[in-house]
C-alpha cells in the first residue's frame, strides 16, 4: 500500500491550503502538496479518485491565468463543466468551437479552430480573467493548433489520461514532449493525470516521463528499453540451455517487463515524479461511495446531422434515399434518438445504416482504452441496433461479448448475476432493471438511454448496490447538438424526460 493511500478517507475534510470549492479528500490534498515541490508531475489515480478536481486546484493555488489541457478527443467537452464546479473564479474556456461571419461552424478547419482559440484567449486577456483551452491529442500537432499553442506561454499544461501518449514515436507524444519542454523553460508547470499509467507494461512510462522530466529516462527510447527491459524469450535451447529470444521483423528486440536487476532503480527513479493511488486504494477507502458520473462527446458526422437537422425540423427526412417520418412530435423523440446512434427506420421498419461505423461507436472504442482490460465493461443501450454496434466495437477491441435484452440472456448466469465471461455485457434498459446483479462491474457506459427515469435509476442499481465494493462510474456517451444532452440533463436532474424533451423541440422549432 503507498503512503498516500493510508491518507485516502470516507469523509471529506476542510482544509485551508485546497482553494477549490468543494473540502477535499485527504489524498487529494496530499497530491496538492505533492505537485507543490515539483515542477513536473504524474497523478497516478484510479477511476473516481478526483484528478480532474487536484489539476483545477492547482492551477488556482498558482493563480495560472493560462491553462492548457491535451486530452483525448471525447475528454475535450468535459473540462468546460468540470471548472464551473470546482473552480470558484470565473474562467473563460475553449473546447473545440470555432466561429465564422455567420456564428458557430459545424465542421470548422483546425486552422479554424486555431484561429477561434487565439481570439478567445485574447478575448479572456481583455477581461482579466483566467483561460483555459482543452485540445485533443490528434490535432495539437497539427500545424496552424501547432503554431498557436506554441506561441502562447501556458503557466500549466495538464495532459488528461496521459497514458494515450505513451507511443514514444507517435506524432503527439514526440509533439507534446517539445510544448512541454518549452513550457518549463518558461517557468510553467506540467501535470499528468492517468488512472492507468502502465497498461501493457512499466516501460510504458518512458513517453510519458519524457514529456515530464526527460532528465529521470533519457532522451533515447531504445537507450530506456535496454536499460531497464526484459527481453521476451520465444523458448529456451535444449542443448545450451540458453534462452532465444523473441524479435522483429527488422531484428529488433522485443521486451517484456522489467528487468529483474534494475527493477529497484526503475522504481526508485519513477518515484520522482509520480504519485500513486491504485484503484484497488480508492475502492478500499473510499468503500460504497456515490457513484462518479461523467460524460464524454462526439460530433455526428456530417450525413447523420443533415439527415438529423431535416427530420427535426421538418418531421421527414431523406436517408440514404429512403423516407423515414414521424407522425408526431412523440415519434420524433424516438427517430431522433435512434439518428444519434447512426442508424434510422423507415415507416415499413427498414433498417437504414447511415454509416459503417457510427461516430458514438468510434466514441465507445475511445472510452475502452482508458478502462483495464482487465475489468467487466457494463455498456446500457435502448436500442438492439446499439447493442449490435457495442458488439461489433467489443470484438475488434478483443473484449468478450455477452448480452441482455429481449432477443439474448447470455450476460447473466443461472442466479441472475453477471457472467464471469462478460467482459463487454451490452445491456437493454428495459432488460436491464429489477432482480440482476451486475456488481462483477464497476463501471457502466450509457451508449443510448430511454426516456425512463425509472429504469435509468434502475440500471444504476444493478451495480451500485450491497455487495460492490468499488467506486462505482457512470460514463455517459453523448452525441452533440441533438437528443441526448437533453435526456441525459432530465434523467440527471430527475425530471420528466418526455416533457423536457417536448418542450426543447417546441422551443428550437417554434417560428
Amino acid at each position: 500500500m503507498s503512503a498516500v493511500a493510508e491518507n485516502i478517507g470516507r469523509v471529506r475534510v476542510g482544509n485551508s491550503e485546497w482553494p477549490g470549492v468543494h473540502d477535499p479528500w485527504p489524498h487529494q490534498l496530499e497530491a496538492l502538496r505533492f505537485t507543490d515541490q515539483r515542477r513536473a508531475a504524474m497523478l497516478a489515480i484510479g477511476m473516481g479518485g478526483g484528478k480532474s478536481a487536484i489539476a483545477i486546484a492547482r492551477a488556482d493555488r498558482d493563480n495560472a491565468y493560462r491553462v492548457l489541457v491535451l486530452c483525448p478527443k471525447s475528454v475535450v467537452g468535459v473540462w468546460p463543466r468540470e471548472l464551473a464546479e470546482h473552480s470558484p473564479r470565473p474562467w473563460r474556456t475553449w473546447a473545440g468551437e470555432a466561429r465564422g461571419a455567420r456564428g458557430p461552424l459545424t465542421s470548422p478547419s483546425i486552422a479554424r479552430r486555431a484561429e477561434t482559440l487565439l481570439t478567445d484567449l485574447g478575448h479572456a486577456a481583455q477581461l482579466d480573467k483566467p483561460f483555459l483551452a482543452a485540445v485533443n491529442f490528434e490535432s495539437c500537432w497539427v500545424g496552424p493548433m501547432a503554431a498557436a499553442l506554441l506561441t502562447t506561454k501556458w503557466d500549466l499544461v495538464v495532459i488528461d489520461e496521459s497514458h494515450r501518449i505513451k507511443a514514444p514515436g507517435g506524432k503527439a507524444s514526440r509533439w507534446i514532449a517539445r510544448l512541454t519542454a518549452q513550457v518549463r523553460r518558461r517557468g510553467g508547470r506540467v501535470l499528468q493525470t492517468t488512472g492507468t499509467p502502465m497498461p501493457h507494461s512499466p516501460l510504458d512510462l518512458y513517453a510519458q516521463y519524457r514529456a515530464l522530466d526527460p532528465d529521470v529516462f533519457g532522451t533515447s527510447a531504445a537507450s530506456f528499453r535496454a536499460r531497464y527491459g526484459a527481453r521476451k524469450v520465444l523458448r529456451v535451447d535444449e542443448r545450451s540451455g540458453e534462452p532465444i529470444y523473441l524479435t522483429g521483423p527488422k531484428g529488433e528486440p522485443i521486451y517484456d517487463g522489467l528487468r529483474d536487476d534494475r527493477a529497484d532503480e526503475f522504481h526508485q527513479r519513477a518515484s520522482r515524479l509520480m504519485l500513486q493511488v491504485t484503484q484497488a486504494e480508492l475502492d478500499r477507502y473510499l468503500g460504497l461511495a456515490d457513484p462518479v458520473e461523467t460524460f464524454r462527446t462526439v460530433d455526428l458526422d456530417s450525413a447523420t446531422r443533415k439527415a438529423y437537422r431535416q427530420l427535426e425540423r421538418d418531421l421527414i427526412a431523406d436517408v440514404e434515399g429512403q423516407v423515414v417520418t414521424a407522425a408526431n412530435r412523440m415519434v420524433l423523440t424516438t427517430r431522433l434518438a435512434q439518428l444519434s446512434g447512426g442508424f434510422a427506420k423507415t415507416p415499413e421498419g427498414e433498417l437504414v445504416h447511415l454509416s459503417d461505423t457510427p461516430e458514438k461507436a468510434r466514441l465507445l472504442a475511445d472510452v475502452l482504452q482508458d478502462l483495464p482490460a482487465t475489468d467487466q465493461i457494463v455498456v446500457f443501450c435502448r436500442f438492439h441496433h446499439d447493442l449490435d454496434a457495442v458488439e461489433r466495437v467489443a470484438r475488434e477491441a478483443g473484449r468478450p461479448y455477452r448480452e441482455l435484452s429481449g432477443r439474448r440472456r447470455d450476460a447473466l448466469t443461472h442466479d441472475a448475476r453477471l457472467s464471469p465471461t462478460a467482459w463487454i455485457a451490452g445491456i437493454q434498459l428495459q432488460s436491464g432493471g429489477v432482480g440482476i446483479d451486475l456488481t462483477r462491474a464497476r463501471t457502466a457506459i450509457y451508449y443510448s438511454l430511454s426516456w425512463s427515469l425509472g429504469d435509468y435509476l434502475q440500471s444504476i442499481k444493478r451495480l451500485h448496490r450491497p455487495g460492490q465494493q468499488r467506486q462505482v462510474t457512470l460514463v455517459h456517451l453523448l452525441a452533440n447538438d441533438t437528443i441526448d444532452r437533453t435526456t441525459y440533463w432530465a434523467l440527471r436532474h430527475r425530471r420528466d424526460v418526455i416533457n423536457a424533451v417536448l418542450d426543447r423541440l417546441t422551443k428550437e422549432t417554434s417560428p
